[in-house]
């Protein structure tokens, strides 16, 4: 309520800087969950790649100790990423098994 010249007055709603301000604070914390949701995706699929191809390699561990087979040989491949950061992936058969990064 506000009083101009003696009579009281009944503003209602907000004013343009309230509704801006708001606008303002609604986007910059969207801007921030959807990089932190996106970040996250990223991660998972890191880590699930990572998961899978730990599982390959107990699979073939597994199947050598079981069939009492001769052990496959295990071929190192190297590729040059950017940044002078170098990919190792181990190779079984021919089938990427494993890989990490060297700095």
């Amino acid at each position: 309520m506000t009083y101009q010249c003696g009579t009281m007055t009944n503003n209602k709603g907000f004013t343009l800087l309230e509704v801006v301000v708001a606008v303002v604070i609604l986007s910059v914390s969207l801007t921030v969950i959807i990089q932190i949701y996106t970040n996250y995706i990223k991660h998972l699929r890191a880590d699930t790649e990572q998961i899978e191809s730990i599982q390959k390699v107990k699979r073939y561990i597994y199947h050598i100790t079981e069939i009492d087979s001769p052990i496959p040989k295990i071929k190192v491949e190297t590729k040059e990423t950017k940044y002078g950061i170098s990919k190792e992936i181990f190779l079984i058969d021919e089938n990427e098994v494993l890989f990490r990064y060297k700095f």
